[in-house]
């Protein structure tokens, strides 16, 4: 999310349907092509914020762990 001044005010990670999504095929690498490593692209696709997490959910810091005293990884 950006303020208004463009800067990133929180980072947040979208759930979106593939089918709503192009494939740029942008995986050049000998041997490695059969990996599936393209880009997904979106343009101008509206996702609702009841499909977004926050950074610290996405990863796992807003519950509580059941190693507390072990790092985030």
């Amino acid at each position: 999310m950006l303020d208004d001044a463009g800067e990133v005010r929180a980072v947040r990670y979208a759930l979106m349907a593939t089918a709503d999504l192009t494939i740029e095929d942008s995986w050049y690498v000998a041997g490695m092509a059969g990996t599936g490593s393209n880009t997904y692209v979106a343009n101008d696709l509206f996702v609702p914020s009841e499909f977004t997490l926050d950074l610290d959910t996405f990863m796992g810091r807003k519950f509580a762990s059941w190693l507390p005293e072990e790092p985030d990884y």
